[in-house]
């Protein structure tokens, strides 16, 4: 569909009727840096959607239906800095979902339905330094959970109404940590031990 392109940066296809990427579609498409696939029907992010696109740097994928991300979906992505998963339908962030995805500095993941962030759910994602994780159904944080994240500064958890802080140093690998929101929580007790090593 792209072929001939391999000098375009910027591709803009939001507020369409996509619901499937075609197999490797952005193939020919190696110096673009951003692609915006926002408000479309997309339900499903598949292994090969994003091969090729060694130059990208911001994916804009909001206001989609996704509900699966596929392992290693974003794994030719090594030069993206912000990733946008907002309004999804994403319910579970386990394994190698963000494989890939080294220099990757912001990651918006707000309104989806997961209920759990374990050890593996940034897996990955060493260089994050903003996380905006709000307005989900998050019940449960391990304590392991940001492990993968030591360069983290900055954490919304805001609005996620059922959120239980844990009785564990959930945060004692976030030392970087500049700001946390836990807002609109419906937090009724804070454990002495969860926010240490902040």
């Amino acid at each position: 569909a792209f072929k001939g392109l391999g000098s375009l940066k910027k591709l803009y296809m939001r507020s369409n009727r996509l619901d499937i990427l075609g197999d490797s579609i952005f193939v020919d498409l190696g110096s673009l840096v951003e692609l915006d696939l926002s408000n479309n029907i997309i339900s499903i992010i598949r292994s090969d959607d994003f091969r090729g696109l060694w130059s990208l740097e911001v994916l804009e994928l909001m206001f989609n239906r996704i509900g699966i991300i596929e392992k290693e979906a974003f794994i030719d992505l090594s030069n993206l800095n912000r990733l946008y998963l907002d309004d999804n339908a994403i319910k579970s962030l386990r394994g190698s979902v963000f494989k890939g995805l080294v220099n990757l500095d912001t990651l918006y993941i707000s309104d989806h339905q997961y209920e759990h962030l374990g050890s593996d759910s940034f897996l990955g994602l060493q260089n994050l330094s903003t996380l905006y994780i709000t307005s989900n159904n998050i019940q449960v944080i391990e304590s392991s959970t940001f492990q993968q994240t030591p360069n983290l500064e900055f954490l919304f958890l805001a609005s996620n109404h059922r959120l239980r802080l844990p009785e564990d140093d959930a945060f004692i690998y976030s030392g970087s940590l500049y700001y946390l929101d836990l807002s609109d929580c419906n937090l009724t007790q804070i454990p002495s031990p969860t926010f240490s090593g902040l």
